[in-house]
């Protein structure tokens, strides 16, 4: 991972062996970039530098200034490519630090301290815009680097950038949770349509997983769990849920009799209506109908009835039906109740417990 930037580099020193008041009343001379060949300059390189280069078009953007106490000023135009380790856990809600580090190559402290401006050590383009990133903040610091060879001295300057979530909002958040939305249409269909079930369970896991595949191949390989990672696993947990919940669903329907299955039960259960059975009634009965008249004795204390018992307990096949139905009435309440719980977890946690800013170090 790495940064680009082009800086106008300044250098300011003095040589006493450039002073020229006894000499000349010139207040300042400028000097041709090609005097540089005669004039001891520092030797400062970055450190952590991939590539860069000067700017040469139409001639070298440098120059140099010479004032009479032997004072130099020193500036050129460089455009550089310079590493900047990320960490990437709170991807895309992050913040991170880049480093520019300034050393010198040949001259060890005793000879050579490099220290940042009193005034103004840097200063920004007012216009600058940075397509991903908003830049917070930013901290120098001079340090010493201890080589074998021995101490150079350094400069740091760390850039604190933090990330813009518009992209991130528009292209992977709002997608995803309509299609998580969208998985829980299926609870409110009926439990005969099938097809359109399957069809729209197996249409939201798909689309997840692709969503997914195409976020992370943007990304570099890394060994932890980003904030990304977490969101768009948990979404397509949620659509891959609704399409277990119907096979459940359909399994508990599946014990429904076909259609010669409910004929053949139809006609038994009018078998079963015709069959009475003579039994002695109570006084109030409860669960047996009234099909006979009063056979009475000559003294009226005893009677007997033709009663029918009842028959026809619900079927075990509408208990599951009903039991299915309620499955999907539950479902229509806990999906989204979890989802909402899941977001604000998600967001209260990388927003603002690990949405801080970075350390400067």
């Amino acid at each position: 991972m790495d940064y680009s930037l082009s800086v106008f580099l300044r250098q300011y020193w003095h040589d006493p062996r450039l002073g020229y008041q006894h000499l000349s009343n010139e207040t300042v001379l400028s000097l041709d970039y090609r005097m540089l060949e005669r004039l001891w300059v520092p030797d400062l390189f970055f450190s952590n530098e991939k590539r860069g280069h000067f700017h040469n078009v139409m001639t070298p953007n440098t120059y140099l200034r010479i004032y009479p106490q032997g004072h130099v000023h020193y500036s050129s135009r460089v455009s550089l490519v310079l590493s900047c380790p990320m960490l990437l856990q709170k991807f895309p809600l992050d913040a991170q630090v880049c480093k520019m580090n300034i050393e010198t190559y040949a001259y060890e402290l005793e000879q050579l301290k490099f220290k940042w401006a009193d005034e103004r050590p840097l200063e920004f383009n007012t216009d600058m815009e940075l397509p991903q990133f908003e830049l917070v903040g930013h901290a120098i610091a001079e340090t010493v680097k201890e080589y074998s060879t021995g101490n150079f001295s350094a400069l740091r300057v760390n850039f604190i950038l933090k990330r813009d979530i518009g992209f991130y909002i528009i292209q992977i958040y709002i997608p995803s949770i309509l299609i998580v939305i969208l998985s829980w249409v299926s609870f409110w269909l009926s439990l005969d349509a099938v097809p359109a079930r399957i069809s729209l369970g197996v249409l939201t896991v798909l689309t997840m997983t692709t969503q997914t595949s195409g976020m992370t191949s943007r990304l570099p390989r890394v060994s932890y769990i980003k904030a990304i990672d977490v969101w768009l696993s948990t979404c397509l947990v949620f659509v891959f849920s609704a399409l277990l919940e119907f096979a459940v669903v359909n399994v508990m329907c599946r014990n429904q009799p076909t259609g010669r299955q409910r004929k053949k039960k139809r006609n038994r259960k009018q078998k079963n209506e015709m069959r009475m059975t003579e039994v002695h009634c109570d006084a109030q009965p409860s669960h047996k109908a009234l099909l006979g008249a009063k056979d009475s004795n000559s003294d009226g204390n005893n009677h007997t009835t033709v009663c029918l018992e009842s028959h026809g307990p619900v079927s075990h096949g509408f208990q599951m039906r009903h039991k299915a139905q309620m499955v999907d009435n539950f479902s229509r309440t806990i999906f989204p109740v979890c989802f909402v719980l899941f977001n604000l977890v998600y967001w209260l946690v990388y927003i603002f417990y690990a949405g801080t800013h970075p350390e400067s170090q």
